[in-house]
Formats: C-alpha cells, structure tokens, sequence
C-alpha cells in the first residue's frame, strides 16, 4: 500500500504510512464499521449482500506526537495484492455485483480498480482528503425479475408489466372492466386533453 500526499499536507519528515487490517487487529471497531455500513448500502442478505475488507490508514510522526492528518489537498493512495481479493460470488445473470471504495464512510465514486480474469481485484487506486478507515467492498444485489400479465378479449388486448414478479402472487390475472362516463366525466376528460395539448416545453 502506498500514499502520495500533496505538498500542501505539510506531513513532517519523520512520516511513516501505518496500516491496520481491522478483522485482525480491533474486532470491536470492524464490528462497527460493518453495521454502519451494511445499514448505508441496506444490506438484508436477501437481496442485497456485501463482501468488505476493512484497513485503517494513517500517517504517524514521532515527532509530532504520533497519529497525524494531512493539513490540506487531497491523498492518492494505491493497494496492490498479491492474492487477488473480493472475488465475484456469483454468475447469475439475475444478480449485480459492484465494487466500491469508502474512507470514513464516503464512498470515492472515482475509484478505479484492476481485476483478474475472475473479477477478483488486483488493485485500486483512489482520492482522499483525510486519512482513517478503508472499506474495500463488492456489493451484490439481485434484480428483480419482471413478470407480463395479459388481458385479451375479442376486441382488445391489454399487457402489464409488473417490476418485481414476486409483488403479486403466482395465481393473479389482469381485470379489465369497461367504465360508462358520465357526460361531465367526458368534458373533464376532452378539457384535460386539451389543456396538455397546448403545453409548451422550456429549456434552461
């Protein structure tokens, strides 16, 4: 693992990059940090599940005291395996599966990684402008299947499509009912069209 820092950070010669692996060096804030952020990406292990790998990386100095943060600008830091981590769990078309990168909780959505022919990654590069805990995560979120339900009747046919094919039960069926308007139900209606009609589009 490596950091660049700007010239603007003002780090002290004596600067050493230190890096903790949190799953084996302080469970109770891996704990933490894993529930914060599986409650961020709405993780209920059914339809969204994720993968984490959780560091925590900071610059120290002995001559300022210890622990330290860059006075201003931004950190490059890059994270090079030798073991590929965070394979891609699954092949199935119906699942999403996307990597992300979060200091301190803030996803760096220019994050860029390098991966094997597994999709397991080999190495990331992103931004930060404070040091502290790096999460590492492949999040993965199956999709929802869509489901056609047809109505079709000697004059007409009518399709809906439902998002989610699990939102209605495996026995229903489309209703198709002819409604009667009223005279004043259909000048509503011929105003209402004609009022859209005469619409004008801006553009700002």
């Amino acid at each position: 693992i490596t950091a660049k820092a700007e010239e603007g950070a003002n780090l002290p010669q004596d600067a050493e990059l230190r890096v903790e692996y949190l799953q084996d060096t302080d469970s109770e804030k891996y704990n933490t940090e894993l529930n914060e952020l599986n409650n961020l990406l709405g993780v209920d292990n059914e339809k969204i599940t994720a993968d984490y790998l959780f560091y925590d990386i900071y610059f120290t100095s002995e001559s300022a005291g210890g622990r330290i943060e860059p006075a201003t600008g931004t950190v490059k830091v890059q994270m090079q395996y030798a073991t590929p981590q965070l394979e891609k769990n699954t092949d199935d078309e119906s699942c999403q599966s996307t990597l992300k990168v979060y200091v301190n909780r803030k996803e760096d959505t220019t994050a860029e990684f390098e991966k094997n022919e597994t999709d397991a990654v080999k190495s990331v590069k992103f931004k930060t402008f404070e040091m502290g805990v790096v999460a590492l995560t492949r999040v993965t979120t199956v999709l929802a299947e869509e489901r056609t339900i047809t109505y079709q009747d000697d004059e007409k046919t009518i399709v809906a499509v439902v998002s989610d094919s699990k939102a209605l039960p495996e026995d229903a069926t489309l209703v198709v009912n002819e409604v009667q308007l009223s005279d004043e139900q259909k000048e509503l209606a011929e105003n209402s069209l004609d009022s859209s009609e005469q619409m004008n589009d801006y553009t700002a």
